[in-house]
């Protein structure tokens, strides 16, 4: 689950996030993404310290088949349950956890500005690969930027959000996977501080550097 507007976490190489929705929302609703005449199938994720599967095992007789670990797990449910599921989950959680377990922690490698990312250290970066589990693909915060432009809905449905930045004299483009919905909060001017993976595109012959968003919050004015 993605998350927005945030605020930085104690720690100066973590971004702390409150997960939307979950645990004072409904968090079983939203995990339910597709409907298959009167059933619901879905999946979710977890944060560090919550275990979806014990959570989920505890409301199992709400559902028909179900499956997973702590991090994440998949379900099937008739639709008459999900209401019902949706409660028994919610509460199950908020009994075990605290707000404040319920909060996704962001790590990122090192602080950067737009001047550093010169194609040659993004090359540099992605030699450190492959990436994965064991090895997480590297991330960069950056602060001080500027919304360059308008924010644009592009993919299937506007499900995605393009975004220009501009920062240290220099501008970079941005993609955000599934934020299509977040355009409506953003405008061109906002001060804003990111999280991103750098990325290289090449078009037409030429390499550019571009980033991959993970997260950004907007910079409160200071009294």
């Amino acid at each position: 689950m993605s998350s927005f507007w945030l605020t930085p976490a104690g720690t100066p190489a973590s971004w702390a996030s409150p997960v939307r929705g979950w645990p004072r929302g409904s968090a079983a609703r939203r995990s339910c993404s597709t409907t298959t005449g009167a059933h619901c199938h879905g999946s979710g994720r977890s944060v560090v310290g919550v275990s979806l599967h014990a959570a989920m095992q505890r409301c199992a007789h709400h559902l028909d088949r179900w499956g997973g670990h702590d991090m994440a797990a998949g379900l099937t449910l008739h639709r008459d349950a999900l209401d019902e599921f949706t409660r028994a989950l919610t509460e199950e959680i908020n009994a075990v956890h605290p707000a404040a377990d319920l909060v996704r922690t962001l790590r990122y490698d090192c602080v950067a500005t737009l001047d550093e990312l010169t194609v040659g250290a993004v090359e540099e970066l992605a030699a450190m690969g492959p990436f994965g589990a064991g090895n997480p693909s590297i991330r960069l915060r950056l602060d001080g930027l500027t919304i360059a432009e308008t924010p644009r809905q592009v993919g299937r449905e506007g499900k995605h959000l393009q975004l220009r930045f501009r920062g240290h004299g220099r501008y970079i483009k941005s993609i955000a996977w599934r934020w299509g919905e977040h355009s409506a909060n953003l405008a061109a001017g906002m001060p804003v501080d990111v999280l991103a993976k750098p990325t290289l595109s090449h078009w037409g012959g030429s390499t550019t550097v571009e980033l991959e968003l993970q997260d950004l919050r907007v910079q409160q004015p200071t009294a």
